[in-house]
């Protein structure tokens, strides 16, 4: 079956990586390294990716020793939604239960239920914010300490 959100490794980096700059709202600006370490991805590769938000204005970014870095925006004005979109496009039109569609959309005996779902996804998405990814981030390091 398709995944209701089919989000790539790079979407997912980027959210995480916000999270968890969002859950130290105590250090001035965030290391590549620590973030790299703690998503265990290579800190050339989230460099990368976080290129984009940087350019976005969601982050700021600072060379040097004590480089790294910060939320250019608050953790509750940052929508997940947006970041996907950015990051994804749009939310497709239709989506189907199937992974081969055997009908159109006007013959679908599961329309009613594709269109919930994917309303309940973008109501959902809409709604939710770096700082809701980022009080899990919050916890887990509480359960880490």
């Amino acid at each position: 079956m398709h995944k209701i959100l089919n989000i790539t490794e790079k979407t997912n980096v980027v959210v995480h990586s916000l999270a968890f700059i969002a859950a130290h709202p105590e250090m001035d600006s965030v290391s590549v390294k620590l973030i790299a370490k703690e998503l265990a991805v290579s800190e050339s590769y989230l460099a990368k990716v976080l290129q984009p938000i940087v350019k976005a204005g969601y982050l700021n970014s600072s060379r040097g020793a004590k480089g790294g870095y910060s939320l250019k925006k608050k953790p509750e004005k940052i929508m997940l939604m947006d970041l996907l979109v950015l990051l994804e496009g749009k939310l497709p039109e239709s989506i189907c239960l199937f992974d081969r569609p055997r009908c159109t959309i006007d013959s679908c005996p599961f329309r009613r239920l594709s269109e919930i779902v994917k309303e309940t996804v973008k109501k959902e998405l809409a709604g939710y914010t770096i700082a809701d990814v980022a009080e899990n981030f919050k916890e887990i390091i509480k359960q880490k300490q």
